[in-house]
Order: structure tokens, then sequence, then C-alpha cells
């Protein structure tokens, strides 16, 4: 039996201030740095052969973190698995936008189809993300390896889908933690 472990980046500077991040590229807050040290802990004493991760700071921090109880692991950048782009939302306040038009943020925030202009809906990020979890299930099926995914909020939501068998309405009610993992066997 192997394993994939999926897990969120750390809280980032634009998550404690409740801005729109997307593609932006902030380094973690005070409580995120804590948040890694927790979540190595919790993932200590598990077998991680790779680890993948986008190429932004908050990702690449996080699984720095991780990976001090693992230095013989792998590390594999992946943009598929980078967090939603929220186009012109990006380093915007969430609390601005509901303010302003509460039905705008909620379609925006959490439509399945509707992207915010010049970014991506949900649908968009699953079209992304699908190939690259067909790749990692072959990959930890085949080379019998133990891989680690730390992914954006919403390239997580998508992942755990596919490994839970969730419904689009049920993968739009997730919330990650910032401080946890999901653990998954692959026959």
């Amino acid at each position: 039996m192997n394993y994939i472990y999926i897990f969120r980046h750390a809280e980032s500077e634009d998550n404690r201030q409740h801005l729109f991040s997307g593609w932006r590229n902030p380094e973690l807050s005070e409580k995120g740095r804590i948040d890694c040290q927790e979540l190595a802990q919790l993932l200590r004493d598990k077998e991680i052969d790779i680890f993948f991760s986008p190429n932004l700071k908050r990702n690449l921090e996080t699984v720095v973190e991780v990976r001090k109880y693992h230095p013989q692991s792998k590390v594999e950048l992946d943009e598929r698995i980078r967090e939603r782009r929220y186009g012109d939302l990006q380093g915007q306040r969430h609390l601005e936008l509901m303010k302003e038009d509460l039905n705008t943020y909620l379609l925006y925030h959490r439509s399945y189809d509707v992207p915010p202009p010049g970014g991506e809906s949900i649908r968009m990020v699953e079209e992304r993300v699908k190939p690259f979890f067909d790749e990692l299930n072959r990959r930890v099926r085949d080379m019998k390896i133990n891989a680690a995914v730390c992914a954006g909020n919403n390239a997580m939501r998508v992942l755990r889908r596919f490994l839970e068998n969730l419904t689009v309405e049920e993968m739009m009610r997730i919330e990650n933690p910032y401080d946890n993992y999901f653990e998954y066997s692959i026959d």
C-alpha cells in the first residue's frame, strides 16, 4: 500500500489580511510559520519519497519546513497545483468586495463555473489539476512511492474531490486547514 498526503500551504500574509491572493506571491505569516511546524510534526513519521509544490513562496516555505524530517525526499515543482487565479480580484480585500456587492462576491468566490474577470473558475482549476492527479496516481502505483502534495486551497479542493469521490457541491463546501493533512491509500 502506498500513500498520497495532501496539505494546503500554511497561512500567508495575504490570507492573514483576507486578500484574494491567487497567483500573487506573498510569504507566510507568523502564524503560518507556526502552522508549518505543527504540520511537519504531524507528518514526521510518514514515509515520503517525493513532494510536489507549485513555485510560490507560501508553498515552498511550507514544503521546506515539512521536508526537514524527510531530507532524502525529492521535490518537484508543478504549476498545475497552483492556487486559482483570481484575475482582477487579486490583491483586493474580501470584505471590501462583500460590502460593494455581496452577490458578486459570492459568485466569484465560490462559483464552480463563473471565473472572476481575468481569472479562473473552479472548473478551470479542475481541468488543469486533473492531468496532474492522473500522473500522480500512476507514479505512486507504478513506482510504489509515497507522495506529499502542497497545493493551493482550490487545487486541493479539486484533488480531494477526485480522491474522495465528492460531488461539485460537496467540494465547494470544503475549507482546507492550514495545519493538517489528508491521507489517502493507493492500491
